[in-house]
């Protein structure tokens, strides 16, 4: 026993002594089917016990089985029950029907008893000018229940009936039944079967009547394979370039409507060094499907190339689809020698159209061109184009990007020329940004009057401060003197010098129109005010 709780299947045979004592009950005729009467009985010989299942099958629409366990080795005699109905029936004298018998549904084994089955008492005669055969049979298209040979009999002896063909091209006929009356009967054989080639298949009725009754050959018509292509939606796929060997990757799926199945090959004519072909085709259903075709050779000729559907078999009419096929790709070299930098590069400030770089290229093959750099500090440059001819030529990489920091940078201009790596280094200045100051007020109390000694001009001119390298990285300082201006001459100062920050110094005395101004300037210019005074602080709380 398994470690599951199952039985292992049993070792047994059928020795040649139990193989001559098989007995088989009941009675056998055609076309009436076997019930409880009808089993075999036969002794095996167990060598290992354990579960078993025999089959005893027939050729002739029926078999007999049994399973069970065996407990233990020794001899069991089993009763095998008949199911099915026997198709066929013999004339006294001959054997009848050889079983094949399974161990276990694996094992055959050698024993082969013969069952002997009765012809049915059946008289008919076919009546030949009735025949009707299939609308249609197609090659390789298995034949279903539609399709069928038709035709009447005249029954003057009712009983079981079978009728068949021989087997012609793949396929035959057959059927059978009860004629429960006398008189004429319509009846039908079902195909069955795969036709091979296309033509006329003769066949011939064979019956189980007992009268003498021979029709001429039946010729049954396969089609010859026939199908359309619908080139006007081809999908034409990979990339072809010329000069360069098509691959399996170049394909054409063609649109096909099947009327009549068969085996053909399609192929195009030669275009610019290259055809396309299906190869051998087995259209094995009807209705619409897609092929392939394999593009074969080296395109030659760059463009729209238009291919033409050779004859082939089947085909009803040819067609055409269009290829477009790619020049080879642009050849240029880079002239590192005469880079040209042009607009103002500076840290946090975006780039504009006057942001560029100039390259000088030299064109050896024209085409569609991508010459680019790396991004470096947050700044990149390109150019895309057609080189329309040949020889040396100027091309703007325009810039994107906003520069993070201070410093000089190199970049790697780069292009998309098929004949290799060309590389240029460009090397681009970002300076900070310029802070342009007003100061207000007079003398050494506000930076843009004050002299260089003391603290409000030293602080803000001191690069170690405010420069490139201090502690608040900008490009320089800028100072304008604003005095004591007030009213449009402050606006003016402020709007005409670009100013960012405002530093108000002693002796500056400001009214209601000044703060009006200044609060613009903190709130809707962004801009800063330094308030460097002590008279008067309540009349700056509307713009602090």
């Amino acid at each position: 026993m398994s470690i599951c709780g199952t039985p292992p299947s049993a070792v047994f045979d059928i020795s040649d002594k139990h193989c001559g004592e098989i007995v088989v009950n009941g009675e056998y005729k055609q076309g009436k089917y076997l019930d409880a009467s009808n089993f075999i009985t036969l002794t095996v010989t167990v060598t290992e016990p354990g579960t078993y299942e025999l089959l005893a099958i027939s050729k002739n629409g029926y078999y007999f089985s049994d399973n069970g366990t065996f407990p233990a080795a020794g001899s069991y005699t089993l009763m095998l029950s008949g199911t099915g109905t026997p198709s066929k029936g013999y004339t006294t004298g001959e054997a009848g029907d050889k079983l094949t018998i399974y161990l276990d549904k694996r094992r055959e084994s050698d024993c082969h008893p013969n069952v002997f089955v009765s012809r049915a008492a059946v008289s008919y005669m076919v009546e030949c000018a009735t025949i009707r055969v299939p609308d249609a049979c197609f090659i390789g298209l298995k034949l279903t229940e539609a399709d069928k040979l038709a035709f009447t009999v005249n029954v003057t002896s009712p009983e079981y009936w079978n009728i068949n063909t021989d087997k012609v091209n793949g396929y035959s006929f057959a059927g059978s039944g009860i004629f429960e009356t006398t008189g004429k009967v319509e009846i039908e054989l079902q195909a069955m079967g795969t036709p091979i080639a296309s033509g006329k298949n003769a066949f011939t009725l064979v019956t189980n009547s007992d009268m003498a009754n021979t029709c001429p050959a039946i010729d049954v018509e396969v089609k010859d394979i026939s199908f359309s292509v619908d080139c006007t939606n081809a999908v034409v796929k990979g990339d072809y370039l010329q000069d360069e060997a098509a691959t399996a990757n170049h394909t054409v799926i063609l649109p096909i409507t099947v009327y009549a199945t068969g085996v053909t090959t399609l192929k195009t004519n030669e275009v610019g060094g290259v055809y396309f072909s299906s190869g051998p085709l087995t259209l094995d259903s009807m209705g619409e499907h897609e092929i392939v075709l394999t593009a074969n050779g080296i395109p030659t000729t760059p463009g729209v190339n238009t291919y033409i559907l050779m004859s082939a078999d089947g085909l009803t009419q040819s067609c055409s689809f269009d290829v477009s096929v790619a020049a080879q790709p642009v050849n240029y070299l880079l002239d590192c020698s005469k880079t040209v930098r042009h607009g103002v590069y500076s840290p946090g400030i975006a780039m504009t159209q006057e942001n560029t770089l100039e390259v000088m290229v030299d064109v050896k093959y024209p085409g569609e061109y991508l010459i680019k750099t790396n991004e470096v500090n947050g700044v990149s440059f390109s150019a895309t184009g057609l080189f329309e001819s040949i020889g040396k030529q100027s091309v703007l990489l325009r810039a994107k990007g906003i520069p993070v920091d201070g410093g000089t940078y190199n970049y790697a201009i780069s292009g998309n020329s098929s004949v290799g790596v060309n590389v240029c280094s460009q090397s681009i200045d970002f300076r900070y940004r310029t802070i342009n100051v007003l100061g207000l007020g007079a003398g050494v109390y506000q930076p843009a009057s004050s002299d260089q000694i003391h603290s409000s001009k030293a602080i803000v001119k001191t690069a170690a401060n405010l420069g490139p390298k201090g502690i608040l990285k900008v490009e320089s300082i800028e100072l304008v003197d604003g005095e004591g201006s007030k009213g449009v001459y402050l606006k003016n100062f402020i709007n005409n010098n670009k100013i960012d920050v405002i530093v108000i110094g002693f002796a500056y005395g400001a009214d209601n129109e000044v703060i009006k101004i200044l609060a613009d300037f903190v709130k809707n210019k962004k801009g800063v005010v330094i308030h460097a005074q002590e008279n008067n602080p309540e009349k700056y709380k509307e713009y602090a």
